[in-house]
């Protein structure tokens, strides 16, 4: 998984505070349904810069040297300067949701009431600078406003570090050992939990590869743009570019300026007072796209504002492969040397990956050829010629005898019948309702019909104390019991 997606990691030390004594460190990524996995933990016994620089040599060495291109944590000195010392060439990014957390220890007085203003202010120049020059100026008109000693430390620490700011997920991955670990876990059970949880991780991403092999993606508006991208993408990342899709046809802009080749649009989504705006800037080769919103550089999926431009501006019908990264597609992650044949002395293994991989194009081949059927006689034709070659070789690899041979040849013969006539077997159609349809009735068994007819056979009129009846079909038999004055003469006198 780190040789995979390791070029972002999360490195968080906060979970301590929920469920350890000990501070645990986990090593976080991205898979490519873009949820969270786990590279691996330690359990530290404190948090010096020495025991860091420990920690990241000896994950250096685990996953074969192999450096992580971008590292998230908290503002943590030590850890920073570990980072330094240990990855060098990783480019190193802070925690918004960290940085978040200590925004209310600091500006609680600012907050208040005779401070108005202060949060739209500090929110223009935190979430809302677009550029380096609109964050310098909405800092420059925050400090001249309010101008108390105590927020000149904190403006200008964050100001410092504001182009290190990154979002992480260290609270999903706290979430994730829920129900797993708590405060009253003891170490030597910690292994094992954290097994059970990592494998509960790996089957999540087992689920989404089998349902992206299998489930078609649903465009919206059959656009060739979308529909090549559904093509590339997993499930879930290509749900995330859809949103965005739908969103670009609801964009408009305006040609700004042309300089050097370079054309700038600017790009309006949204309705009434919420309207957001975004400059869009085009390469002279019109392949090349940057936004002010930066959701490719952040995400690695295309914002709404440029794929309006290439749709109204360029009448683009495919996304050029630039702008879309391999991390996000299948066969990113079914092409590494893990998922194909592993070789070794005796023994050719094929993968549980490589199987699905396989499994995918056949069912691909499948929806083909159903569709017509010219394209269902040439691809049953082809189907029969590979599986005689398939068994060939495997009678080669395995020494089959010969009339074990011919008995499997006769199978083949009776399948080519089977699949040379027009069956269509069809799935049954769903019961709504649990258990058996109430309109069907189960037949009682044997035993249960001789207690059910015992049961009438014992049972006493409450009228004329006889049995055999009941009360409801006495009748006349009482009026005549009264006139006789015997029950004698009646056939079901009283025994």
């Amino acid at each position: 998984m780190y040789q995979n997606f390791g070029d972002v990691v999360g490195f968080d030390v906060t979970y301590r505070t929920n469920t350890f004594l000990l501070p645990f460190a986990p090593f976080i990524g991205v898979n490519h349904h873009g949820q969270s996995t786990l590279f691996g933990c330690a359990l530290l016994s404190d948090e010096q810069e020495d025991n860091f620089v420990w920690l990241f040599e000896w994950w250096l060495r685990c996953m074969g040297g192999k450096a992580p291109g971008a590292i998230i944590t908290d503002q943590d000195p030590a850890i920073t300067n570990a980072i330094k010392r240990v990855f060098p060439n990783t480019r190193h990014r802070f925690c918004s949701w960290h940085i978040s957390l200590h925004e209310d220890e600091h500006l609680q007085s600012l907050r208040s009431s005779y401070n108005p203003g202060f949060d739209e202010q500090y929110y223009k120049w935190v979430r809302k600078s677009k550029t380096i020059e609109e964050a310098k100026n909405a800092r420059k008109k925050l400090k001249e406003k309010y101008k108390q000693e105590f927020i000149e430390p904190l403006t200008e620490k964050q100001h410092n570090e504001k182009k290190s700011w990154k979002c992480q997920r260290s609270e999903s991955i706290n979430s994730f050992f829920d129900g797993y670990v708590n405060s009253m876990t003891p170490l030597f059970e910690f292994v094992g939990q954290y097994a059970k949880a990592l494998q509960c991780c790996r089957d999540e991403e087992v689920n989404e590869d089998m349902w992206t092999m299998r489930a078609k993606p649903n465009p919206c508006h059959l656009h060739k743009l979308e529909v090549r991208a559904g093509m590339v993408y997993t499930r879930k990342i290509f749900a995330k570019f859809q949103s965005e899709f739908k969103d670009s046809l609801y964009c408009v802009h305006d040609e700004v300026a042309t300089n050097d080749g370079m054309t700038t649009y600017d790009v309006s989504y949204g309705f009434g007072g919420k309207v957001d705006s975004h400059s869009v800037r085009c390469g002279p080769s019109k392949e090349e796209f940057a936004c002010t919103c930066g959701k490719f550089e952040t995400s690695g999926i295309l914002c709404k504002h440029i794929l309006h431009i290439m749709m109204q501006c360029y009448r683009m019908e495919e996304i050029p492969k630039q702008y879309i990264l391999a991390r996000w597609t299948l066969a990113y992650r079914y092409s590494s040397k893990q998922s194909q044949l592993i070789s070794t002395s005796k023994e050719l293994v094929v993968s549980a990956l490589a199987s699905w991989n396989l499994q995918k194009s056949l069912n691909e081949v499948h929806d083909q050829a159903v569709s017509h059927g010219k394209l269902y006689n040439v691809a049953a034709v082809v189907v029969e010629d590979l599986k005689r070659q398939l068994y060939s070789i495997r009678k080669e690899l395995e020494g089959l005898v010969t009339e074990q041979s011919e008995q499997d040849f006769g199978a083949q013969a009776i399948s080519q019948d089977l699949i040379s006539s027009n069956i269509d077997i069809r799935d049954p159609k769903r019961v709504r309702t649990k258990g058996r349809p109430k309109e069907l009735s189960r037949i009682p068994a044997g035993k249960q019909v001789s207690q059910n007819t015992a049961h009438i056979r014992r049972q006493t009129c409450s009228t004329c104390d006889f049995k055999g009846h009941d009360s409801r079909t006495c009748g006349k038999t009482k009026d005549k019991v009264i006139e006789d004055g015997s029950a004698s003469q009646l056939p079901h006198a009283k025994e």
